[in-house]
């Protein structure tokens, strides 16, 4: 995943993980795209609980999956001329993968009981790093 960008963000529009390949000051670009993601993230749960949405943008793709059992969502942004966004099975794959792992790694009381601590959810980085290499 060379272009893609993930978010684990929670009900509340709270970025809990964030991951991009690229090097760049992320901080700024996450609350952005958090409060950006919120609005479509409740328009999302309006329309299909459990499944996965898909958006495009003019340079952007985004693909938000709520969680079942825990109050955030998974959210996948790619370029749409990427190889990802010419399968939309292997988006599917990607989310189902990220949840799965992040479902595994970090239970319910976890999740709720987060108050902003960046380092909790820090160790995720290398799970979506074996996941990316895995996924290509």
């Amino acid at each position: 995943m060379a272009s893609e960008e993930i978010l684990i963000i929670n009900n509340a529009g709270n970025v809990l993980f964030y991951y991009t390949p690229e090097k760049m000051d992320s901080q700024s670009k996450q609350v952005i795209i958090a409060s950006f993601l919120t609005a479509i993230q409740q328009f999302a749960r309006a329309v299909e609980h459990g499944g996965c949405s898909l958006f495009n943008l003019s340079k952007r793709k985004i693909a938000i999956r709520s969680a079942q059992n825990l109050p955030i969502s998974y959210v996948l942004l790619f370029d749409p001329d990427s190889k990802i966004a010419r399968k939309p099975k292997k988006v599917d794959d990607v989310l189902d993968s990220i949840q799965s792992a992040f479902e595994k790694r970090y239970d319910e009381k976890t999740v709720c009981s987060w108050i902003g601590d960046a380092k909790v959810f820090a160790d995720f980085k290398d799970i979506i790093e074996r996941i990316s290499k895995i996924k290509k």
